[in-house]
């Protein structure tokens, strides 16, 4: 069944059309001439136009070269509507792009049949034309899928390079050391550079490794009750060492309630890992990062009797453009701090991050304004079997 225009400019003919088409089963509206047509067409949708040629205002034929000439109704089929006698008019009609005519006294079977075909005819176009949509749309993905894999391989190439350069220059230096051309201090200098651009380079190997690992399968936890204020404190002694070479503060964790969570323990640990890694690593000589712990109730969620324990890690550093927030957890994307020169990233932190919490049953979400420092807020469900995703 479908919805249909009539158009002509007798009302008898209207009205005696539409009791039938209605019996046929199909939705139908009228319009007296091809003005008053066009405006349905411009607010409605409509599967097939039945058209008088002969008509005040706007005829069929005008009406018919205005359909054709717009693209979203290009496909609408349009039947000509004619006395049996009108010969020149059917012709007309086909010439000017009318896929069909029917005799305004045709018997309901002819009406059925044509207005049927017509309709299948509608149908085949419709699916087409969403099948050239999702081709279309599939090849757009497919190339900015070869334009991002590009880009990734350029990326890791560079983050390769570059450290590999370092070491190279800190191994040259070395040598000089030994032949001695340079003092033990300066070579000492040079072997803690390489070191720590070696350690980039492990990082980035790693987090290839693992974001692969977390795209082709799911992430199989191994849940344990762990201490989280422990837990976190020696995350915060981990990232203590390159906190004070860098000239910054973290903050003490606050005391507080135990909190026993389950949690994989290696897994949680590169979350906190990574996100105080990033705000260390965001954030300029004399700032601060902190860690805050709250437990709180998932009544707000509607699922009462369980509890959630959200970890908030904040910084001073210069905060993330607005612009990038909606796309900061997707695979391999890189804010606009990196070309702002304030650090190198693989883009690939906090997509491990966001698969890891949501495996949790938690989800993670930031908060940032330009030039006031970031958030991280992660949070997830102390027990396992109340876990909800976000």
């Amino acid at each position: 069944m479908g919805r249909l225009l009539v158009v002509d400019d007798s009302e008898f003919v209207r009205l005696a059309l539409t009791d039938r088409l209605e019996d046929l089963g199909h939705e139908v509206v009228t319009a007296e001439h091809g003005q008053a047509a066009l405006a349905v067409l411009e607010r409605e949708e409509v599967d097939l136009v039945l058209l008088d040629v002969n008509m005040p205002v706007m005829d069929g034929l005008a009406l018919l070269a205005r359909v054709r000439d717009i693209e979203a109704l290009r496909g609408l089929p349009v039947l000509m509507l004619s006395d049996r006698a009108g010969v020149a008019d059917r012709v007309g009609g086909l010439q000017a792009g009318a896929d069909d005519y029917l005799p305004k006294d045709c018997d309901d079977e002819e009406l059925a049949a044509k207005v049927e075909a017509f309709l299948r005819i509608r149908r085949l176009h419709d699916a087409l034309d969403r099948e050239r949509r999702q081709l279309s749309e599939a090849n757009q993905q497919l190339a900015a899928m070869s334009r991002m894999k590009e880009d990734v391989t350029q990326m890791i190439v560079h983050d390769i390079k570059n450290p590999l350069g370092v070491v190279m220059g800190a191994l040259e230096g070395v040598r000089s050391h030994l032949a001695g051309e340079m003092t033990a201090a300066e070579a000492e200098g040079l072997l803690a550079l390489a070191e720590d651009r070696a350690s980039a380079i492990l990082k980035l190997a790693k987090e290839l490794l693992d974001v692969s690992r977390l795209e082709d399968e799911a992430i199989a936890l191994e849940l344990e009750a762990v201490e989280f204020r422990d837990f976190t404190a020696r995350a915060i002694a981990r990232h203590a060492p390159a906190a004070t070479r860098r000239g910054l503060s973290i903050a003490p964790l606050a005391d507080g309630e135990p909190l026993l969570v389950f949690i994989d323990e290696t897994h949680m640990a590169r979350v906190l890992d990574n996100l105080l890694g990033n705000a260390l690593k965001y954030t300029q000589p004399g700032g601060t990062v902190s860690l805050a712990l709250k437990a709180f109730s998932g009544r707000r969620f509607g699922e009462r009797g369980s509890r959630f324990l959200e970890i908030a890690v904040a910084d001073t550093g210069p905060g993330i453009p607005l612009a990038d927030l909606p796309r900061l957890f997707d695979r391999f994307f890189r804010a606009d701090a990196r070309r702002r020169g304030l650090a190198d990233g693989t883009g690939l932190g906090l997509h491990v991050v966001k698969r890891v919490v949501e495996a949790h049953g938690g989800w993670v979400r930031v908060e940032s304004e330009p030039g006031k420092g970031a958030t991280f807020r992660v949070t997830v469900p102390f027990s396992p079997s109340l876990s909800r995703a976000r």
